[in-house]
């Protein structure tokens, strides 16, 4: 089966992440018409188009990111005053500190869910099938197709984002726990300073918005799936695959949540979240406690890439869970995610301009042999 290479290949991309990139956080008006513009191109190409319908709170995330972050503050508040007038009990609140932010990190999506089912927020996730329902050869390759903006134009994360309003507060109650453990004495700088780091958590949180384009975030993920199903339309497919466009990733996971409680655990997850940026990543697993991506289909994908001249850099999202694969993991499925560091995600600054398209162009390839080699051992 021959793919299609080259800048023709490039443009096509392009033209479709540039139909698709407006504000589409999910409930919206750029949600419901990029839904109808998604869907009338898989009637087009597809087998059987499914639309898997849900429920779910439109900010869940936030609310449990909110949570988290008034959680800490008020355990860092309680170990300042614990400090200097409950000096026995400061022990018991730096051990709360590090244990509070793994448990929740752990079962964050287990939150999500259960904020998400309160809400009354209709979603649609797209499913798109072909090839083969007898083959062996299975594969569900996703990519989510809401957006969302948490800052301004103009701002970017900085490089050390994630260790400041994330790890920094973990580590700073384990090294107060181990100050009083060893008696060397009790230290209420990092009490102080972790107390402005949830705050700033809480304040971060309430700067979500709706007003990024998404281009790479994940833009560039549905067109590559978009532009995989319109050329395995064309072909005799010797594998069975459904594309799955999912709603309400931004919101909590809330798509891949509801469709990984109904699908059969035969098929191998590949996610797309992400691509035309920086360096390319595969992850192989997500938060402190988190069950791991599957070895074997990563190994697959990084022979797979080798081959094509490009390396996936294995990348544990140490904290934050990494994407739409983690509740597949999560309930047994082969799974995985493939995606590229970005400064731009979550902005207004994430526009068709940024896209590297030379990468999405790679990725489309990669995924392309995955499927018509992926049951053949790859060496």
């Amino acid at each position: 089966m021959k793919e299609n290479k080259g800048p023709k290949l490039e443009l096509e991309l392009k033209k479709l992440v540039s139909e698709i990139a407006i504000p589409r956080f999910i409930g919206s008006r750029g949600n419901e018409l990029t839904k109808n513009k998604i869907l009338k191109h898989c009637r087009s190409y597809a087998s059987k188009v499914f639309v898997d319908e849900f429920l779910f709170h439109p900010k869940a995330e936030k609310i449990s990111v909110t949570i988290i972050g008034l959680l800490l503050l008020i355990e860092y508040l309680a170990l300042m005053l614990s400090h200097f007038y409950l000096q026995p009990i400061s022990l018991f609140f730096a051990t709360a500190l590090p244990l509070t932010a793994l448990v929740y990190f752990h079962f964050w999506i287990e939150l999500f869910d259960m904020i998400g089912k309160t809400g009354k927020t209709r979603c649609a996730s797209i499913l798109a099938e072909l090839g083969n329902p007898n083959s062996k050869n299975k594969y569900l390759i996703t990519a989510h197709r809401d957006s969302l903006s948490t800052r301004p134009k103009g701002t970017t994360y900085f490089h050390g984002f994630v260790w400041l309003f994330y790890k920094m507060p973990v580590i700073m109650g384990i090294v107060y726990l181990l100050l009083n453990l060893v008696n060397v004495g009790i230290l209420v700088v990092p009490a102080i300073l972790g107390a402005a780091i949830a705050l700033s958590i809480f304040v971060l949180v309430a700067s979500f918005g709706n007003n990024s384009a998404g281009a790479y975030d994940n833009g560039s993920g549905v067109a590559i799936l978009m532009l995989l199903l319109k050329t395995f339309s064309k072909k005799k497919l010797d594998a069975h695959v459904i594309f799955g466009f999912l709603d309400a990733e931004e919101a909590g996971y809330g798509g891949s949540i509801s469709l990984a409680k109904k699908m059969r655990r035969n098929y191998k997850v590949v996610n797309i979240d992400g691509i035309g940026a920086g360096e390319m990543e595969i992850l192989i697993a997500d938060g402190p406690l988190r069950s791991k991506t599957s070895q074997i289909l990563n190994g697959k994908i990084i022979k797979l890439a080798k081959k094509e001249g490009e390396d996936l850099s294995p990348y544990w999202s140490q904290v934050y869970p990494g994407g739409d694969h983690v509740p597949f993991v999560r309930k047994g499925f082969e799974a995985t995610t493939i995606t590229s560091s970005s400064y731009d995600i979550h902005s207004e600054t994430d526009t068709v301009s940024r896209i590297k398209f030379a990468q999405c162009a790679f990725v489309y390839r990669l995924l392309h042999k995955l499927v018509t080699v992926g049951n053949k051992n790859v060496v």
